[in-house]
């Protein structure tokens, strides 16, 4: 073919035309290519992101649990059975592959051991009350002046024969069964219709 330049050779303007959409179409490419890999990145950094975070969160609740067990199980050593010490320490064996599901486990034996340590406080204060009350009775015996014989009448009459061999006379002797005994004791000695005759003599 013979070269006419009387015909319009537009052969450079369509390889021209070409190379531009083909360019643009690269450039549309590397640009979608840019953008999955931005996004790529943000989501392999927002997974990390999250991943840390819930790892630092179930670190914590971790450490949170393990302090919790450690005060049940001492609280079961000290107060429960030996039995719900090994239950405890068995159940907690089976969840611990799972800090939430420890920690409801650890939830419910909270109860229990609260309950335990209520209970032994109440026995406390129930034992402390019964040593002090022992303690008062203590003191009280020991310091008590000893129990006056029991007083009746022939008791009375015992002691106003007495006071008359000592030389005391019958009102000396009414007068102090009177302050120290009452009317009864007088008239124990001195009935009504005798008063001065001594039931002695």
């Amino acid at each position: 073919m013979t070269y006419n330049p009387a015909v319009n050779d537009r052969s450079a303007e369509i390889l021209t035309s070409a190379n531009n959409q083909a360019a643009a179409i690269q450039l549309r490419g590397m640009e979608n290519l840019g953008n999955s890999l931005s996004e790529i990145g943000k989501s392999y950094g927002d997974a990390f992101y999250k991943n840390a975070a819930a790892a630092r969160e179930n670190a914590a609740k971790a450490d949170t649990n393990l302090g919790t067990a450690e005060a049940i199980d001492s609280i079961y050593g000290t107060y429960g059975s030996p039995e719900q010490r090994q239950t405890f320490r068995e159940g907690l064996n089976k969840m611990s592959g799972n800090q939430d599901k420890s920690s409801g486990f650890l939830a419910m034996h909270v109860q229990t051991a609260n309950a335990l340590v209520d209970l032994n406080r109440s026995k406390q204060m129930q034992q402390a009350q019964i040593d002090g009350y022992k303690d008062l009775y203590d003191y009280k015996a020991a310091n008590s002046a000893p129990a006056a014989p029991k007083m009746n009448a022939e008791t009375i009459r015992s002691m106003v024969s007495e006071a008359k061999t000592q030389g005391f006379s019958d009102d000396a002797i009414k007068a102090k069964l009177q302050s120290q005994y009452g009317d009864w004791a007088v008239r124990s000695v001195y009935p009504p219709q005798n008063q001065g005759i001594w039931m002695g003599q």
